[in-house]
């Protein structure tokens, strides 16, 4: 179960397994057998894991966390989707990974609202 969380996690950023080797500081083999479910990581890696993808270490375990978004993963093409969502309102976009599903609709409705305020402006 793990290794396909963390399979689907790596390739949902397009990342390899050397790109998680050398940030966990691993052998590859190690890290192999993490996906493949043959081994698993102890509490230190999982948490670097953890943080790494911005993701609850009882998502990584046992995968309870229900998301409202796909499972992929694109950073452009999820805030080319915000932007298209929520109109030019001037929202910075620096990393939306840290927002969750019910921030991200906050926003949206804060953005329909401002919408809203100048419609009724002109």
């Amino acid at each position: 179960m793990l290794g396909t969380i963390l399979k689907r996690l790596r390739l949902s950023r397009n990342l390899q397994q050397k790109d998680l080797v050398e940030f966990l500081r691993v052998a590859k083999s190690t890290y192999s057998q993490y996906e493949s479910d043959k081994s698993m990581p102890d509490v230190d890696t999982l948490k670097k894991l953890a943080n790494f993808y911005n993701v609850s270490l009882d998502y990584l375990l046992d995968n309870n966390y229900v998301s409202e978004e796909s499972d992929t993963y694109d950073f452009n093409q999820r805030k080319d989707m915000i932007k298209t969502e929520l109109g030019n309102v001037g929202v910075l976009f620096y990393d939306d990974r840290k927002l969750t599903p019910e921030q991200l609709k906050i926003l949206k409705a804060v953005a329909d609202s401002m919408k809203e305020d100048d419609a009724d402006k002109k």
